[in-house]
């Protein structure tokens, strides 16, 4: 009993009611949130469950080691999470960071279904994996180096805008893919291009299909979830390949 009374105390500290931050931007409109610091998440890793809400694409690429999946847009979610209740631990949820409002999402989903015992870690993966690599797995390995993580300068090395994007599409060595899920497809872009459609889920396969000289110019719904392929792209030492800026949305802003 001691112990536990020890361990309670433990994560009680480690563990800040939401106040507004100017550092974390929405802290302040979940403030019935719970959050937990990341030294703190690091610190008590083993007595807590923590659970990774985003994407199946973005979770296999880089999630924290031992974390379980769960993605927010899961029906079953709520059941989920009372099952993983069940044995006391405090469930921690996160997702990509700062800017995301995933975890504060699923903090609330839980705590409405009557899970009270959950925290929000809201400064997200990248930071995790940047301060902590070897307790971070990328592309199913364990990282080594924080040095493994794509540079904002890299990734946006590889971003085209709209006008340069399109002025690059009858090359005969390019081919376009489009990345969204079947139900964002709604909007058709590049009429009488040959757009291959490509789920995500799919893509490592099709890139193995493609000559190293093929040029594939990628674009998806946001501009986000090129960020994760770029990994792929990248694990299997393709280079020649380009992003549409700000995706399907950038591109109908900029008509």
């Amino acid at each position: 009993h001691i112990m536990l009374l020890r361990l309670a105390i433990l994560l009680l500290a480690s563990i800040s009611f939401s106040a507004f931050s100017v550092d974390f931007l929405y802290r302040g409109d979940y403030s019935d949130v719970r959050t937990i610091e990341l030294a703190d998440l690091k610190q008590n890793k083993d007595s807590l469950n923590i659970v990774d809400v985003r994407s199946r694409l973005e979770f296999d690429v880089l999630h924290i080691d031992g974390a379980k999946h769960i993605t927010l847009s899961n029906k079953g979610f709520e059941k989920k999470v009372k099952d993983l209740s069940a044995d006391g631990k405090t469930i921690a949820f996160y997702c990509n960071g700062i800017t995301c409002k995933k975890s504060y999402k699923a903090a609330q989903r839980a705590m409405k279904a009557g899970v009270n015992n959950v925290v929000a870690y809201d400064a997200g993966i990248f930071l995790w994996a940047t301060d902590y690599p070897k307790d971070s797995i990328l592309l199913g390995k364990t990282m080594q180096d924080s040095s493994q993580l794509i540079s904002k300068e890299d990734f946006n090395s590889h971003l085209l805008a709209t006008k340069e994007f399109e002025a690059m599409l009858g090359d005969a060595n390019v081919v376009i893919v489009d990345v969204r899920d079947p139900q964002q497809r709604e909007t058709q872009l590049f009429k009488g291009k040959p757009v291959r459609n490509v789920p995500v889920e799919r893509f490592e396969t099709f890139l193995k299909q493609q000559k190293p000289s093929t040029k594939i110019m990628l674009f998806d719904a946001v501009g986000k979830q090129v960020q994760w392929l770029q990994y792929i792209l990248d694990e299997q030492n393709y280079t020649n390949y380009q992003f549409l800026k700000g995706g399907v949305e950038g591109y109908m802003k900029s008509q």
